[in-house]
This record gives C-alpha cells, sequence and structure tokens, in this order.
C-alpha cells in the first residue's frame, strides 16, 4: 500500500547515517549526485583507453584547421583547396579549434575536446530525463538510467575520444533539448527559445547533418508544455521563438560569413545520395545491431510503455530515436552510421531510462535482476564495440617513420598517396600542402605540356603525371579504385618498401623515383 512518501534507498540512509542530523539535508544533494558521477567517471575512462593513431577525418579536420590559422595569421599562406566547399561542417568553427587544442597539446588534447562534450551530452540527457519524468515515484531513477544508456552505447563511448565536429555538434543538440525540456515542463519564459535556437543553429553549423534533429528539439518545446492547459500558450511561443532564432541565424550566416558552406552543404548533405555507395538495407540493419542493438530495443520497449501514459511524446521521442539511422539505411549509406547512431539515442535514452525505472520501481526481483542484466550487458558490448570501431583504421605509426625517412633525405618531394591525410598530418611540420595528392577520384588534375596543354583527370592525369616525374614518392595501399589500376613500375619507378601494421594486417607499397629529384 502507497503512503505517498517516496521510500528513501538504503545506500543514501547508510550514508548519511554517519552524519550529524544538522548536516544531512545539506549533504544529501551531494549524495544524490554519486551515480551520476559514477557514469561519468566510467564513461571518461571507457572513452581514454581508446587508442589509435589519427583517423582519415580527424587529420583531415586538424590539418585544415592548422592550414586555416596559418593563413589568418600569415596572408602569404592560401587555403587553395576550398575546404568549405566539401567539409559537412564550417571549416572556419571546429577544424581550428582542433587545430588550436592539437597545436596546444597534440591530438591527445583534441580528443579530449570530444570526451568534454560527451560527458556534457550525457549530464544534459541525465538533467533532461529527470525533469521530463518528475511525476514518477521518487528516487529518480530515470535520469541515471538514461544516463547510463546513452554514456555507455558504443556509438557515444567512440565519439567520446574522437577529434571531429561530431561531438560538440551533439553535445549540443542534447543541451537544447534538455533545456527544450525544462523550459517547457518548468512554464518559463518564453526567453528560453532564444537559447535553444541559437544551440541548435551552432550545432547544425558544426555538423550539417544535425539538422534531422532540430524539429524534434523544436516539438519538444510544444509537446512537453502542451500537457497542462494553462502552460500551452507559452509552450506554443517559446517553440515559435526558438524555431525563428535558429532560422535567423542559420539563414543570417547563409547570406553573409558563410555563403561558400552552401557548396559544401549541398554536396555532403542535401545531395548525397549522388554520391553514396549503395549498401545492402539488411547490411546496414545487421550493422545498427551489432553496434547499438540493445539500447535500441531498450529504447523503443521505453516508447511502448510511454505510450500508454503519454502517446504523443512517445511517438515524437521515438521518431528522434530512430530519424537519423533510419534516413541514412533508407538511403543506403554506410559511411559515419556508426556515429549518427548517437543522434537518435539523444532522443531514445530517456525513453530507454523510463522503462528501466519503471521495471526497478516494481520491486521484484525478477525484474530488477533484468534490469541488472540489461545494464550489464549495454556496458559489455559497449567497451567491446567501441574497441572495435577505433581500430576499423589502421594505425600509421609504421608507415610515417617510413615516409619521414624519404622527406628528411628528399624535403621537397611531391607525393602521391591513396589516404595522404594522416600523413599529411603527422608531418605537417616537415612539409606543405602541395607536396600530397591523393587518389580520390576527381580531385587531380594534370596540365600535360607535351601534349599541347592538354588537361587530364582520372586515372589519365596520375599516368601522365608519375610518367613526367611529377611525383617522386609513392604510397599505395589498393583502398581506392584509382590506386589499384596504378602500377608505378611502368613509369621508372621502383618499390623500395612494404610497411604493414602488425595488428590489422593493412600493408602500404612504397615507391621511389631518384633521378630528377626537384631541388
Amino acid at each position: 500500500m502507497s503512503t505517498g512518501v517516496a521510500a528513501r534507498p538504503t545506500w543514501r540512509a547508510a550514508l548519511e547515517s554517519f552524519l550529524p542530523a544538522a548536516k544531512r539535508p545539506s549533504a544529501d544533494k551531494y549524495i544524490r549526485r554519486i551515480p551520476i558521477a559514477l557514469i561519468l567517471l566510467v564513461q571518461a575512462v571507457s572513452a581514454l583507453r581508446l587508442s589509435n593513431t589519427a583517423f582519415q577525418d580527424e587529420a583531415l579536420y586538424l590539418y585544415t584547421g592548422d592550414w586555416i590559422l596559418k593563413s589568418w595569421a600569415d596572408p602569404h599562406v592560401v587555403v587553395y583547396t576550398h575546404p568549405e566547399s566539401f567539409f559537412s561542417g564550417a571549416p572556419m568553427l571546429y577544424p581550428v579549434l582542433g587545430a588550436l587544442l592539437d597545436r596546444l597539446g597534440g591530438l591527445a588534447l583534441a580528443r579530449l575536446l570530444s570526451t568534454v562534450c560527451m560527458l556534457s551530452a550525457t549530464a544534459a540527457v541525465y538533467w533532461g530525463t529527470n525533469v521530463l519524468f518528475d511525476h514518477h515515484a521518487r528516487p529518480r531513477t530515470a535520469g541515471i538510467f538514461a544516463a547510463f544508456v546513452f554514456a555507455l552505447s558504443a556509438p557515444v563511448t567512440f565519439l567520446s575520444n574522437f577529434a571531429t565536429f561530431d561531438a560538440p555538434s551533439f553535445a549540443l543538440i542534447a543541451w537544447a533539448a534538455a533545456l527544450s525540456i525544462w523550459s517547457s515542463k518548468r512554464n518559463r519564459s518564453i526567453v528560453w527559445g532564444v537559447p535553444i535556437g541559437v544551440l541548435c543553429s551552432l550545432a547544425v553549423l558544426l555538423k550539417y547533418s544535425s539538422a534531422i534533429d532540430v524539429p524534434f528539439v523544436m516539438l519538444l518545446t510544444l509537446v512537453v508544455g502542451w500537457a497542462v492547459r494553462s502552460t500551452r500558450g507559452t509552450a506554443v511561443a517559446r517553440g515559435a521563438v526558438a524555431g525563428l532564432t535558429a532560422l535567423v541565424l542559420l539563414v543570417g550566416s547563409a547570406l553573409t560569413w558563410g555563403s561558400a558552406l552552401l557548396a559544401g552543404l549541398q554536396k555532403t548533405t542535401t545531395d548525397r545520395a549522388a554520391m553514396v555507395h549503395q549498401t545492402p538495407v539488411l547490411t546496414l540493419v545487421g550493422q545498427v545491431g551489432l553496434w547499438a542493438g540493445l539500447t535500441f530495443a531498450l529504447m523503443i520497449a521505453g516508447g511502448i510503455y510511454l505510450m500508454r501514459r503519454q502517446p504523443v511524446l512517445a511517438v515524437l521521442m521515438l521518431a528522434g530515436t530512430i530519424a537519423a539511422t533510419g534516413y541514412q539505411i533508407w538511403m543506403g549509406e554506410a559511411v559515419s552510421l556508426h556515429k549518427h547512431l548517437t543522434l537518435g539515442i539523444i532522443f531514445g535514452a530517456p525513453l530507454a531510462g523510463a522503462v528501466l525505472s519503471a521495471l526497478v520501481r516494481t520491486g521484484r526481483k525478477v525484474t530488477v535482476l533484468l534490469v541488472a542484466a540489461a545494464c550489464y550487458a549495454v556496458l559489455v558490448t559497449g567497451l567491446m564495440q567501441s574497441e572495435k570501431l577505433f581500430h576499423v583504421w589502421p594505425a600509421t605509426t609504421p608507415l610515417h617513420n617510413t615516409v619521414e625517412f624519404a622527406v628528411d633525405s628528399m624535403p621537397w618531394i611531391r607525393t602521391l598517396a591513396e589516404v595522404p591525410e594522416p600523413l599529411m598530418y603527422s608531418l605537417k611540420d616537415k612539409t606543405g600542402p602541395w607536396q600530397w595528392t591523393a587518389t580520390y577520384d576527381g580531385s587531380f588534375f594534370y596540365d600535360d605540356p607535351d601534349e599541347g596543354d592538354r588537361v587530364f583527370q582520372g586515372l589519365d592525369a596520375y599516368q601522365h603525371a608519375l610518367e613526367d616525374n611529377y611525383f617522386q614518392l609513392v604510397v599505395l595501399d589498393r583502398s581506392t579504385p584509382i590506386g589499384q589500376q596504378l602500377q608505378p613500375e611502368e613509369f621508372g619507378f621502383a618499390q623500395t618498401d612494404t610497411v604493414t601494421d602488425a595488428a590489422s594486417g593493412h600493408t602500404w607499397r612504397i615507391y621511389q623515383r631518384f633521378d630528377h629529384i626537384p631541388q
């Protein structure tokens, strides 16, 4: 029989028993934060244990950010690659900040920014969930379970030590969602729509694909506030202010300082289907199941549980849970799927927290054991899959050492590499951007003076450049269509080394041409 008074947890009563009675109320607020503090600690340790050399994207963003910084400091330095035309986020935002941190503390410090951002996102999910479900019986376990499911899922753990614009962008979305819930649940002023809109617009500028979550953030303001008749008008106004703020900032950016970003937005986001290599739907679903299957199962179960009590809210949050993942599966795109799962987990984690909390409140041993087993499975699978995700790419340390020796011997050589970004980043103090060329389709054109200044592209461009000694060092791992077709030996090159990453077995072949080295 319920007495209307929430039972005090045994562990909290035991801790408070060591304190004088006068100090127990003030100590209680600190004791309540112990679970979330432990979750954040486990998240940080889980993320920081991951170790590998810079991934292609990390290297590209940090290298480009450093290049931009140099161009700001020296008018003679020109960023001629125009990263705003092909980046999926504003290059003058995260890449510059990441490069500043990289200058101060290397890749580890740049990755630490992502750790802080994802820890912040976990705190936002915890707070937002507790506010959203504060009508439930005490103690507030929904927020604790939501934070646990969010923080220790493989995609979140992976992004917590990955130096790209994903972590800061997703953290802003998480805080925008939490503010939407809090401002509507507590019936705050419509002025709170301004910071919500600012957070959403900045998240989109950092990473364009985050825009898919923005409508759900705005609708949260309306749906949460609509539950009480007296707050409906304020909720509608607050949502309108948030949407208008975001729209003004994004449109204003597109018309002023960010006008050049539209090309990158179109290429990497709105017209992405044209450049996507189609992956079978079942393959993508299998990948989601592998990386976050249990997490998504708990979130969907939470949506079904909430459907009986708050059907509109449940539908909205379920839609936010599957939107980003479902869209990418529908497009048949595997690239970055593991990262974009986080956009759904932001909305799904509170649902998982709600159902796990409800199961614990039943007090039945079977359900408590079931919850404990689910949490243990989330922890173990999150640790295992994040470790695998962090070693999808080969460590480039042995390759760096080999190429560095060649660069030291011939500082002015031009290098053709299939995936040059990790080397460009690790050798940025010894080489310039003009010394590196990739084998990406459409990235290289060659004007051959012996052919009447005819401009070659594709495989022909590389072959003519090799023949004319335009490149003196070639690094191939047969990972691109053009790289698979190139045969440097046909143009006077000799294979001088084979480099293998012992952990992954990935192999690079090094070719050099020693005649006519440019001075």
